[in-house]
């Protein structure tokens, strides 16, 4: 193609003398800034159709600070426009070494376990069934640990920035904290003073759901054992 015919696609006319003239390089222009939005248009359909679905689950250490006791009631509206969008879980989980006691869970890194506010998610805490303290520890024996099974469905987070967490309590955490510094010192096997193996936060996932699943859709967070090794520096209290 003549560089003179490209003048028919300058989009960027030039004012000479009170005419707009085309000119080879406005057309060569246009040309190459028209095949670029294309192909720009283009990878972001092929972007938009290939959706990669990952479930996570993310354990970390956290210490709260919870808010007084309050016995505020909400509104009946004032609960339909807290929970617009707002994801529902379905959480069903086993520590089968920690007792109820020394477990607590957050909504946005508020404690909720001895809130008593009008309409705050509870999730019911009580000792392991036989065949969940089966699963979750892949035995028969029988249980004489107590444990603890983590099980709700009215648990709401916010799409964006939500989380929510279930960890062993400050009070807990310190004991351990304390014992693995003493059996450090004193030159201690470990657990000897209720350390390591004591404070054993390994769980067994029986379902974590995040809303409607997707159909014919896996769910990796569904009967997922999770061993927490505490062995070593750092030890493994989450």
């Amino acid at each position: 193609m003549a560089a003179s015919s490209w003048k028919a696609f300058d989009a960027f006319a030039k004012p000479v003398d009170g005419l707009r003239t085309q000119s080879s390089a406005g057309g060569a222009i246009t040309l190459l800034a028209s095949v670029a939005a294309g192909l720009l248009f283009l990878s972001q359909l092929i972007l938009y159709a290939q959706v990669d679905i990952k479930h996570s689950l993310h354990l970390a250490e956290s210490v709260w600070t919870p808010l007084p006791e309050s016995t505020v009631h909400l509104d009946p509206l004032e609960a339909f426009i807290s929970n617009k969008n707002k994801i529902r879980v379905f959480l069903h989980v086993t520590f089968p070494h920690v007792p109820c006691s020394d477990l607590d869970y957050s909504l946005n890194g508020q404690a909720l376990k001895n809130q008593k506010q009008a309409g705050l998610p509870k999730l019911s805490m009580m000792p392991p069934s036989a065949e969940e303290y089966r699963k979750a520890t892949g035995t028969t024996a029988q249980n004489t640990e107590g444990g603890c099974t983590v099980r709700g469905s009215s648990m709401r987070v916010d799409q964006a920035g939500g989380s929510f967490g279930v960890a062993i309590t400050p009070i807990a955490f310190q004991g351990a904290l304390q014992a693995f510094q003493m059996e450090t010192m004193m030159g201690l096997k470990s657990g000897a003073m209720g350390g390591k193996q004591s404070f054993n936060v390994s769980h067994y996932i029986h379902d974590l759901r995040f809303g409607t699943m997707f159909p014919l859709a896996t769910n990796p967070l569904k009967d997922a054992p999770f061993v927490i090794n505490n062995e070593g520096a750092g030890g493994g209290i989450a």
